[in-house]
């Protein structure tokens, strides 16, 4: 319940959301990492997800594919996907090496 609604844990304004499933770039990494994770299948391509982490994080008006990733959100991102790992939502795919493996079942 803390990573779908941090608002209620951390009480701070930033972190209110309107529906239980928006996503709001002022939400902590883990949270928005978390959300988009339960978007994915059972396989989640990392590219992917990075990109549509990107896309929450540093929002551009093209809403193009950014090639170049800052690596201050790289960081931030696989920091977020590393804390889902040691708290058991993925691992990583022996199938796929681009891909972790989601661990959870259903959508919240």
């Amino acid at each position: 319940m803390a990573l779908n609604n941090p608002h209620y844990y951390l009480e701070c304004e930033c972190c209110e959301l309107d529906g239980s499933s928006s996503i709001i770039p002022s939400l902590p990494d883990i949270c928005i990492v978390y959300k988009l994770h339960l978007e994915c299948g059972r396989l989640i391509n990392m590219y992917d997800w990075l990109q549509s982490f990107l896309a929450i994080v540093n929002h551009t008006e093209s809403g193009d594919e950014q090639r170049d990733v800052p690596p201050e959100i790289q960081a931030r991102f696989t920091r977020a996907v590393a804390e889902l790992q040691f708290l058991g939502f993925i691992k990583t795919s022996k199938k796929k090496t681009d891909h972790v493996t989601r661990l959870t079942w259903g959508s919240s």
